[in-house]
């Protein structure tokens, strides 16, 4: 299991969960998906969507600045 432990101001929060490959179940919808079994949990907008603010938070952490997505 993993677990993730976030802390604000004057609250904490911590959660435990079980280990979960996230890259398994997306070749595996994305099989189901051409086969016609299942739809797309993530769409390519949304694929898109990450990149760019994956690609913000770079520029973002090279430049010190912030940066919009």
């Amino acid at each position: 299991p993993g677990e993730i432990r976030i802390e604000y101001r004057d609250r904490a929060v911590e959660e435990v969960f079980q280990a979960f490959n996230t890259y398994v179940a997306e070749v595996e919808n994305f099989g189901d998906a051409i086969q016609g079994r299942a739809a797309l949990v993530v769409s390519g907008e949304e694929g898109v969507r990450n990149v760019r603010v994956l690609a913000a938070i770079r520029a973002s952490a090279q430049s010190g600045a912030r940066v919009a997505p």
